[in-house]
This record gives structure tokens, C-alpha cells and sequence, in this order.
């Protein structure tokens, strides 16, 4: 029977061969993606927040574009400080990023990629280098000051932007019209940004331009199923044993979303872990845990993705201050004092998406306002609980529950859900003090443990208290085992201030910042108007263009004006 087919074999070749020689390789046939990575500022003060918007240098190539870009902040040593995931419509979005309040004074770098950037290993990325402040360090350093106004840089190859204002000169809060214009004859996509000079030191816009990317023999994603990354959510990194510091050997890790109650069961090998999450569009915060009861339960996480390393990134640069930038520094720290006297709610971050308080529905559950005579969470377990028991060990006393169904104690000590975190730190639960315990949740039935926790539990249980001031969050949340992840942001969260913005709003609500207005995403012809309304500041100022055409021609522009009394 095999002789029947055996004269085809030389036809089969043949037409193997055909398509060889003719189709195109994928890395010839498809054009190496580019990102273009606008913010709204160059510097900022911890506790600000950082505005982006992302564009694809070729806004012609609708069908062949991603349709989602991820956005890192890295430190300059290179280390993932915030990750985010943001929808690209029409080729461009925007997002936002919260600077923490205790971050350190330093020189901060803002990537941004593709999953094409990282199928086919292209390590050139768009990349924005940032200065951060925090204005509650080295309060009294002196610094002299610079009487010269910068010159922002324009790379040689960029067009120009024409700004053309009636009057150099205005007077706080007057209404100011500028028309933008540019010659290169197609269609673009600007972002316009208007900044107080005062001696401040303009940064130099550090924006690296992709090359062709080669085509990798391996691509990264091609021994592995295939997921709906425009969806999804991929977390890769690395998980260390905080005792031996060796890489974890486990098939029962498994991914918790914090106030969430979701699982994933991850595996891992040499510590190397890859997990996909379908579906996911949102705000979490994820603990990887070990559920093999032989070895650490919070295994220490390196988050990594391909691609991250940052070209031109110097970590010996040091970020100095001049005598106008210390002088704002101080009006920030008095301005803060007076939000904080008058709270003033803040307009400019995005809001965390609400999670459940209690997600999962328990086999027992005690109002804990119903035993405040009590003293301890020990003499609640072992006076109130009747399915629990403190057995001694040696100068403390281990907790098992029994299991509902069989009769018996588990054949280990229960996890803790403690706020949303899980945690098996024992001695810290009993620890919390009894007036602060809102709610105490039994899970000791296998159906309620298979149905809505991680399987593994079967052997353990779990309990889950909540507080009214969460009181271990300290304790762990900053493990190393805990990492944040933000996925797709609203459009309408991305304040902008509009051209036809009522003046008289904006004069009741001015912005006594040296930012004045950022515009993430105008489309500019031929010929362009845009208006905003001056603060309260008078100095010098400068407006900033900065855009790409839609065959991939960088845009650049600037204009001084000098705001009065």
C-alpha cells in the first residue's frame, strides 16, 4: 500500500520547494513596528502624575499594527518599577502613571513596546529619560543659579512645527491663541505642551529610533500555546527561595489576585516562570505562592520581560538641582500643606478599579463586633471555634481546622487570608490585635476549597480575617512575593484641558503649576489652532511640538512667551 503513494514523493518535493524559494520570510513580509512615546512633562515631583501617549510611527499600516502597547517606568539601574498595558486605537492611546510619595530623587526611564517588539527580540525601544523630585529631600541644599534660558534639543532629522502667537507678552490668566502649522504636507499627530522656565534645566528628550528587527530563529512566544495577548496578561520572571536564594522547583506554584478570588496554577523550572492570564483588562495586585508545604510558601519574584534593557541608560548620571528648581521645590512643599489643610481631592490619577471585600462564600462566618469581651485571636480560636484546635508545640501553639466532611484535622496548618493577601506567617495573624478584627471566615469543606480556592488547600483549609485598618498590609504587601500590574485605562480618565474650555472655569480652577496644559493627541494638517488659558505664575515660559507624520517624519517646534501682571 506504501508503493501507491511512494510515486507522489517527487511531486511533493517539488512544491516544497516552490514555496520555499517564493513566499517571503515573516520577517521580510511584515514591516518592524515603532513606537513613538510622548509625556507631558520632563520633570516631575513625587506624588505627581506622569501623562503619556503612545503613537505607531506608520499610521498607514492599520493591518499589520498591534493593538496593544505595554509602557514600563524602570530606575536607571534598569529595574521594573511600574508596568502598564494600554488599548492603541487608530494607532495611538494614553495613560497615566502615579509617582509614589517616597520615591527616591533620581533620573527615571519610561519605555514602550509591543509584543511584536518582544516576538522577534527587537531590544530597541521608544524611551523618554525623566527627572523625579522629591521635595522633602535635601531641603536645605543651596544651588546657583542659571540666568540662561534653555534650548530644547531638536534632532537634525526632525521637521519643524511652525508657532506662530500674536503677541509674545501676555498677562495671568488671559485667553491664548496659537497657530501651529507644518510644511511636510501629510497628515500628523502632535502633542503640544507648555512649560514655565523660571532657570528650570530643560531635559534632554531621549527618544532611540528602531532599526529593522531581525527575525529570531526562536522567537520567544513560538514553543508555546498560543494566547490572546490583546486580552491577556503575560507574567514572566524569575522565583528565588529566600532561604537558600537557589531558583524554585515547583508544579504548585500558583498566582492569587489580591481582594480578588482568582487562582492560577503556575509551574515552575530552574525558577523560570511564564504565565498567561486570559482576559484580563484590569488594575491588580498578584502574590506568587508556593503551595509544595516542603518549601518556602512566598517565594521571592523578579518580574522580567524580553526586551526591557534600556539603550544609552547611564546609572552613574546624578540628578543636581540649581537655585529655581530648589525654590519651587519649597512652593511644592508649602502647596502640599495647603492641600492637605483644605483637602483638595486630586483630579489627575486614575482611580484603582473597586474589588469585592469578601470574595469568596465561606462555610462559617463570625461578626467579630459580637466578641469583644475577648482578648486574643488564640483564645477565639480555642473558645469560639469549635472546629479548630491549638495543639503545643514546643513553646507555641500550631492551629489545624477539622474537616467538615471527613471528621478529621487537616494534615497541615491552615492558610491565611488576611485583607486580601494571603500568608502563612502564623504567629503574625494571632498577633492582631483583637479590637481591630472586623470578620473571621471558616473554609474547612473540600467542595468550598476545590470550588473556589487553589485545590492544593485540601490539605490545610483556610481562614480569612479582615480588619478595619488593614493591619498586616505592611507586613505583606512589600513581600517580594507581591507585584502590581495595570491593564487597559479609560480614555475619559486622561484629563485634558479642551481649547473651548470656559475661561471662567479655568479661572476659578487655575493650575498653579509650571505645567500649564498638555495636549496628549491633536491631529494637525496643514494648518492647526489651539488655545489655553495662563496661571497665576508669571515668568517666562515655552511651548514644546513634538509629533510624527504618518510615514514616520519626527515633528518638533518651539515657541518662548513671557506671562505678566
Amino acid at each position: 500500500m506504501n508503493n501507491c503513494y511512494t510515486k507522489y514523493l517527487p511531486f511533493v518535493a517539488a512544491a516544497i520547494a516552490i514555496l520555499i524559494v517564493v513566499r517571503p520570510s515573516y520577517g521580510q513580509a511584515t514591516q518592524a513596528e515603532q513606537l513613538v512615546l510622548h509625556t507631558s512633562n520632563s520633570m516631575y515631583l513625587c506624588g505627581e502624575t506622569i501623562w503619556y501617549s503612545v503613537h505607531h510611527a506608520n499610521m498607514e499600516d492599520e493591518k499589520n499594527r498591534s493593538l496593544v502597547a505595554y509602557v514600563n517606568l524602570h530606575d536607571k539601574q534598569g529595574h521594573l518599577l511600574i508596568q502598564q498595558k494600554v488599548k492603541l486605537v487608530q494607532g495611538r492611546s494614553h495613560g497615566s502613571m502615579h509617582i509614589p510619595l517616597a520615591w527616591k530623587e533620581d533620573y527615571y526611564y519610561l519605555t514602550c513596546f509591543t509584543l511584536w517588539n518582544l516576538q522577534f527580540e527587537q531590544q530597541e525601544l521608544s524611551c523618554r529619560k525623566i527627572s523625579i523630585y522629591n521635595p522633602f529631600e535635601n531641603v536645605d541644599t543651596n544651588y546657583e543659579p542659571k540666568n540662561s534660558l534653555p534650548t530644547p534639543t531638536v534632532s537634525s532629522s526632525a521637521g519643524t512645527v511652525g508657532i506662530d502667537m500674536p503677541d509674545t507678552t501676555v498677562h495671568r490668566r488671559d485667553t491664548v491663541n496659537v497657530t501651529l502649522s507644518q510644511n511636510i504636507g501629510q497628515m500628523a499627530v502632535v502633542s503640544a505642551s507648555i512649560h514655565s522656565l523660571g532657570g528650570l534645566e530643560a531635559d534632554e528628550y531621549l527618544f532611540i529610533k528602531n532599526q529593522s528587527a531581525p527575525l529570531s530563529s526562536s522567537p520567544y512566544y513560538a514553543t508555546e500555546k498560543p494566547v490572546n495577548m490583546e486580552r491577556g496578561l503575560r507574567v514572566t520572571g524569575l522565583a528565588i527561595d529566600p532561604a537558600t536564594k537557589k531558583p524554585v522547583n515547583s508544579d504548585i506554584l500558583s498566582l492569587h489576585q489580591v481582594g480578588g478570588d482568582s487562582f492560577y496554577r503556575i509551574a515552575s523550572k530552574n525558577g523560570e516562570v511564564c504565565m498567561d492570564i486570559q482576559e484580563f483588562q484590569g488594575e491588580a495586585v498578584l502574590q506568587l505562592l508556593n503551595m509544595n508545604p516542603y518549601q518556602s510558601d512566598a517565594p521571592d519574584f523578579e518580574m522580567k520581560m524580553p526586551g526591557q534593557t534600556l539603550l544609552g541608560l547611564d546609572d552613574t548620571d546624578v540628578l543636581l538641582r540649581n537655585h529655581a528648581i530648589d525654590n519651587y521645590l519649597k512652593n511644592a512643599r508649602l502647596l502640599r500643606k495647603v492641600i492637605e489643610i483644605f483637602d483638595d481631592p486630586s483630579t489627575d490619577s486614575l482611580s484603582i478599579m473597586p474589588t469585592t471585600k469578601y470574595p469568596f462564600d465561606a462555610d462559617k462566618v463570625y461578626d467579630m463586633a459580637k466578641f469583644q469581651s475577648m482578648k486574643t485571636l488564640e483564645e477565639f480560636f480555642r473558645e469560639i471555634v469549635y472546629n479548630a484546635e491549638l495543639s503545643p508545640k514546643e513553646d507555641k501553639h500550631t492551629l489545624r481546622l477539622k474537616n467538615m466532611e471527613s471528621g478529621r484535622f487537616f494534615m497541615e496548618k491552615p492558610w491565611y487570608l488576611v485583607d486580601g493577601y494571603l500568608t502563612r506567617h502564623e504567629d503574625a495573624v494571632l498577633q492582631i490585635p483583637f479590637k481591630n478584627l472586623e470578620r473571621v471566615e471558616i473554609y474547612n469543606r473540600d467542595k468550598s476549597i476545590i470550588s473556589q480556592l487553589e485545590p492544593v488547600m485540601v490539605r490545610s483549609g483556610m481562614i480569612a480575617i479582615y480588619t478595619n485598618n488593614n493591619y498586616l498590609k505592611e507586613h505583606t504587601a512589600n513581600g517580594k512575593n507581591v507585584f502590581a500590574f495595570s491593564g487597559f485605562g479609560e480614555q475619559s480618565s486622561f484629563v485634558v484641558q479642551h481649547p473651548h474650555e470656559d475661561k471662567t472655569k479655568a479661572m476659578e480652577n487655575p493650575k498653579f503649576g509650571f505645567q500649564l496644559q498638555w495636549l496628549h493627541s491633536l491631529v494637525l494638517g496643514q494648518e492647526n489652532t489651539i488655545s489655553f488659558v495662563t496661571s497665576d505664575l508669571v515668568g517666562d515660559y515655552i511651548i514644546e511640538i513634538e509629533g510624527i507624520t504618518s510615514d514616520g517624519v519626527a515633528l518638533s517646534g518651539h515657541h518662548f512667551f513671557t506671562v505678566k501682571y
